[in-house]
């Protein structure tokens, strides 16, 4: 009768290395503070971005509205664009893509969310390349108090670890032990 040779701690083994070698870090170095943004619509009325361009730093970058008026406040931080309504406005109709240009974020956009308690917004209104942000409110109700926040992701590269190669000649050395003792036995 040959012996059995238990498998369960190989298996862990290589489970956690799959672990560990599809990890994504959460932790993020992309910021944006200190880059020049730029801010531009593409509506068919009046909305403009009062400031075309400005640098990321404490207070607000970009006043919106329509001609003349501050009807959304923009505040970009180190990951994210938040729009803040100051005035009821209603129907925001015009105001087509609310476009954040020139983005240097790390290695490049990835992926967004967002918070907001603008009521009818939803995620098919946002679209990304790896430098912009575009938020199309278009027919939207905006209120006093209305607000946007996005968060912004990096692309992010997951470095093959330096023990992996190791580690890997060790699990080769296990399996020629295991073949080695079946043989015996």
């Amino acid at each position: 009768m040959k012996p059995k040779i238990d498998m369960k701690p190989l298996r862990t083994i290589v489970a956690t290395i799959g672990l560990l070698t599809c990890s994504v870090s959460a932790a993020s170095s992309a910021s944006l503070l200190g880059d020049t943004v730029n801010c531009s619509t593409s509506g068919t009325s009046t909305w403009i971005c009062v400031n075309n361009t400005a640098v990321v730093g404490s207070g607000d970058e970009f006043i919106v509205g329509i001609t003349g008026n501050t009807d959304i406040i923009v505040d970009i931080g180190a990951s994210d664009i938040r729009l803040d309504m100051t005035t009821g406005i209603g129907n925001m109709f015009g105001l087509g893509p609310l476009t954040f240009g020139s983005l240097d974020f790390g290695t490049g956009i990835a992926g967004l969310s967002y918070t907001s308690n603008v009521t009818g917004l939803s995620s098919d209104r946002f679209s990304f390349t790896p430098d912009s942000v575009s938020i199309n409110l278009d027919f939207l109700n905006s209120f006093d108090g209305g607000f946007v926040e996005v968060e912004l992701f990096e692309t992010t590269v997951v470095p093959l670890p330096a023990a992996f190669p190791m580690l890997l000649a060790a699990l080769g050395g296990l399996g020629l032990m295991a073949r080695r003792k079946r043989r015996v036995g």
